[in-house]
């Protein structure tokens, strides 16, 4: 799969340029008049003219990339099915958070789809003219060496904790756990009674939080609470701690601790990071070889916008 991120940000404003341009979705009404405010007319020709002004260059030199891609793909008899973009965009789909879909993303960027899958398969031409490549293991072995930070995983633990302003309550649902009642049954009272509170119109004095993995390096987290946490075992429960604002009970879920990999153990993955980076070289120089051999001729003549 190919990142995204840096075709949105220069095809943003294309699909309405392009609109504009010929006319179609966009067609003004009475008078080229594309809006009015309060009765004054903002023209056709005022919209194609900002638009030129703020995007044209860069949506120019987009285009021209894209043409000079086709020819050399048609001349290398290089062809992109419709199934390979389809592959490529239900891979950025799958990637895509849970709650935003790809046409929800399209439409912040101000994409159509039909610019999106004109991008794909650009960039699918560009990666067949750059053919297959291999790479040698001294070439995965520096990058290993050199970025063996970047494979490393911190020790980790997944904590939850029930909180309050008084240590005493803390103490007898303490008393509670030892007596039979379990955790998720504490946190569950806990949560009932802060929602109780807040229903009078009083500030919560308690609550429970799924904190989710924590490291000692990366967290907001004070000293006390996270020295606790990971002198604690899975399944374990401890405190009550003090923390500037309140107490805490914690309660650790599981353990992962510190994990240095050889390069023998994650020898592929050290490749797949090395491979992906190569292309995007390759693709990069290659792009910049077929730009030098073509004949480009702009005839575009930007307005300025200081009207």
């Amino acid at each position: 799969m190919f990142p995204l991120t840096s075709w949105f940000r220069a095809t943003r404003v294309a699909p309405l340029l392009a609109m504009v341009w010929v006319g179609s979705p966009l067609r003004a009404q009475e008078g080229g008049a594309v809006a009015t405010v309060d009765g004054n007319p903002i023209s056709r020709e005022q919209l194609v003219e900002r638009l030129l002004a703020d995007a044209g260059a860069s949506l120019l030199d987009k285009l021209i990339q894209e043409k000079v891609v086709e020819q050399a793909a048609a001349k290398g008899g290089v062809t992109v099915a419709e199934e390979e973009i389809d592959q490529q965009l239900n891979d950025v789909k799958a990637s895509l958070p849970r709650d935003k879909s790809l046409d929800e993303m399209l439409a912040e960027q101000g994409m159509s789809m039909v610019t999106l899958r004109e991008q794909v398969r650009m960039r699918l031409r560009l990666r067949k003219l750059v053919g297959d490549f291999k790479l040698d293991e001294n070439q995965l072995r520096n990058y290993y060496t050199g970025h063996r930070w970047m494979f490393e995983e911190k020790e980790q633990v997944h904590v939850c904790h029930l909180f309050h302003q008084n240590e005493q309550a803390l103490k007898l649902l303490k008393l509670k756990l030892s007596r039979g009642l379990s955790f998720e049954e504490l946190a569950k009272e806990v949560r009932g009674r802060a929602a109780a509170m807040l229903a009078r119109g009083d500030p919560p004095d308690q609550g429970e939080a799924d904190l989710g993995w924590i490291t000692r390096e990366l967290t907001n987290l004070e000293a006390p609470f996270v020295e606790l946490a990971f002198s604690l075992k899975p399944g374990e429960v401890g405190g009550p701690v003090k923390t500037d604002t309140e107490y805490h009970l914690i309660k650790v879920i599981e353990h992962k601790p510190a994990f240095k990999p050889t390069f023998e153990q994650i020898q592929e993955k050290v490749r797949g990071t090395v491979y992906a980076q190569e292309l995007q070289s390759r693709m990069g120089e290659r792009m910049a070889a077929l730009m030098k051999e073509a004949k480009i001729e702009k005839r575009l003549e930007l307005p300025g916008v200081g009207h």
